[in-house]
């Protein structure tokens, strides 16, 4: 290993470097668990992402039966689609992980499951030391 290469801090080991982070992970899934038990927060964004998830399970992907406020849709166009329409208000990262497990889980479970994974990965990932030019 070349010197500055990721190398621990002098005095400690990377198993010993690495702990509080995975404690870290381990605190933010466990609390993210308990404040998602019933589900997600009933608010306008859930209820879209809600909507889209439940689209994939039913083999409608990427539309939704609910028009928020703040669309460009109109009435007519929601009822001349069927009362569909496109996902199109919010990026649609978090209904394609989602979806799979709506399978199993049920929409909401599955949109918890995936906060829940998403705040364990966000702590759990190996950060580099920024080191200064010598």
């Amino acid at each position: 290993m070349e010197p500055g290469d990721d190398d621990p801090t002098p005095g400690t080991t990377l198993a010993g470097a690495r702990w509080p982070v995975l404690v870290a992970a381990a605190l933010g899934a466990l609390v993210a668990l308990i404040q998602l038990r019933h589900g997600v927060l009933q608010i306008l964004d859930t209820g879209s992402y809600v909507s889209g998830v439940q689209a994939i399970r039913d083999g409608h992907p990427y539309t939704s039966t609910i028009a928020p406020s703040f669309s460009n849709f109109d009435v007519i166009e929601f009822l001349d689609r069927g009362g569909r329409l496109p996902f199109v208000d919010f990026p649609v990262g978090y209904i394609t992980l989602a979806g799979p497990f709506s399978f199993v889980l049920g929409a909401r479970r599955a949109l918890a499951f995936v906060t829940v994974l998403a705040t364990a990965a966000g702590r759990g990932g190996r950060r580099r030391a920024w080191r200064p030019e010598a």
